[in-house]
């Protein structure tokens, strides 16, 4: 059986979190502070701006 990496837990953690308060610490467990994030209609640099897309 494979394992589920950690950090994918903690995003689906954030996805999923109907507290508001509790999402960040979700995404710092999930995600590098300089996280980018691009594709064709996005381009978010940064653990802020990945928190409020």
């Amino acid at each position: 059986m494979q394992t589920i990496p950690e950090a994918f837990t903690n995003l689906s953690l954030a996805w999923n979190e109907k507290d508001l308060t509790k999402i960040r610490s979700h995404v710092d467990n999930s995600v590098a502070g300089n996280i980018v994030f691009a594709d064709p209609s996005n381009f978010i640099h940064g653990i802020d701006a990945f928190e409020k897309w």
